[in-house]
């Protein structure tokens, strides 16, 4: 057995020689390098080098998925929906000899009420403290914490010549302390107020009605601060009215805002703020996001950049305030934010009582409470007041108002990436 034993380890010896001396035969090839994907440390979470490149990209977004509640105004009306949004956003940055080259995509695709919708939310370059492109205004100073469609804080929507979003092209200086200030053009198509067909320059002397031709953009200035305790900025804009009426001048409208972003970590807790923001327009009353049309249970009132009288141009004037506060219960964890608004609209006396037309007043009040079990997932409630009192009564649905006033609610679900 021992001599059977030592005849098979012997043979397995010479094998394993014999291969080894074979493969040293061979010619040696040489390892392809294997690129590892590098972490961009100076850019912050989630920047990763380009393989083959010196760009850092990063990839984020957001799911969203909200259960709507709104009092229905006719038996027709929808009084549950349920909308769906998905955000993906694709963040680009090279450093180069004269700063950072940055480029910004953000893709909005939302399902709601059997439509979809696909939207460029931003698409813009900075580079050299140039930003060019569609990007939120350079006069609104932020958003604000809550679900529903609040006059000044409000989650973007690209609708009746009233989103924040626009395109534009700025420059912004930096100086000591946290100091900016930025000018620039943006385009003032997007800034004119849009009822259910076109945009809102009426003619009450029966001739052409509607805006001609832009010939100068929307031109806005702002001077910002952020430091410690958080943002603050005042800002500016002057926007084109040129009638298609080609007996009537040309006028210039404004708008001129003010807001701050206040942190509360030292009183209250981690993450806690407050928010104020205040806005003035004439002739500019999408800048205090009251331009074109308004619903409210069912009832449309109608709002004009100006009214044409004569060969004169009657400018709307439009100015609200608004302010939110975010309370963290456990930091991290369970917040709550309350918001309220408050704006009045004022329009050509010729002009109140046609059509749609008429002047108002309106607040909003809400309140959400959002739970985040873990992160980068939050699970929240909102409940949304709106009360609009208008000058004189309009009559829709059968029934004539003088005021009006409607309750909405949410719940909302977000997985952000």
């Amino acid at each position: 057995m021992t001599s059977i034993k030592g005849a098979l380890l012997g043979a397995t010896a010479g094998l394993a020689m014999a291969g080894g001396a074979a493969a040293a035969d061979l010619p040696m090839g040489k390892a392809e390098p294997v690129e590892y994907v590098r972490v961009c440390s100076d850019d912050g979470t989630g920047f990763y080098y380009v393989p083959g490149t010196d760009t850092c990209l990063k990839i984020g977004g957001y799911v969203r998925v909200e259960g709507r509640y709104a009092e229905p105004a006719t038996r027709n009306a929808n009084a549950i929906t349920v909308f769906n949004r998905a955000v993906v956003n694709f963040d680009a940055r090279t450093n180069t000899e004269l700063g950072v080259l940055r480029s910004y995509t953000a893709l909005r695709f939302e399902t709601a009420n059997a439509t979809t919708a696909v939207l460029v939310e931003r698409a813009f370059i900075e580079f050299a403290g140039i930003t060019a492109g569609h990007q939120l205004s350079m006069i609104q100073p932020f958003t604000g914490p809550m679900f529903g469609n609040q006059r000044f804080f409000d989650d973007p929507i690209p609708a009746n010549g009233n989103s924040p979003y626009t395109d534009m092209l700025a420059y912004t200086a930096r100086f000591d302390g946290g100091v900016s200030a930025t000018l620039g053009i943006e385009d003032g198509l997007n800034r004119r107020g849009v009822n259910s067909s076109a945009p809102v320059l009426p003619n009450l002397n029966g001739g052409v009605s509607g805006f001609g031709g832009q010939t100068l953009p929307d031109v806005v200035a702002n001077l910002r601060v952020t430091q410690g305790w958080g943002t603050a900025q005042i800002g500016g804009a002057v926007h084109q009215i040129r009638a298609a009426d080609p007996r009537v001048d040309t006028d210039y409208g404004f708008a001129v805002e003010a807001g701050a972003d206040i942190k509360l970590d030292d009183y209250l807790t981690k993450g806690s703020k407050f928010q104020v923001l205040g806005v003035y327009t004439s002739g500019a009353p999408a800048y205090a996001n009251v331009a074109g049309r308004t619903s409210t249970f069912g009832v449309n009132v109608d709002v004009a950049d100006a009214a044409i009288v004569g060969t004169d141009i009657k400018k709307t004037e439009a100015w609200g305030v608004g302010g939110s506060f975010t309370y963290f219960w456990v930091p991290g964890t369970w917040r709550s934010n309350v918001e309220g608004t408050y704006v009045s609209v004022n329009q050509s006396s010729a002009l109140t009582g046609t059509g749609n037309f008429r002047n108002f007043r309106e607040y909003t009040l809400g309140l959400n409470t959002i739970w985040s079990p873990v992160a980068n997932l939050d699970i929240g409630g909102e409940i949304f007041y709106r009360n609009i009192d208008y000058s004189g009564t309009i009559t829709a649905l059968g029934q004539t108002y003088s005021e009006n006033d409607a309750w909405s609610g949410r719940i909302r679900i977000q997985r952000t990436f």
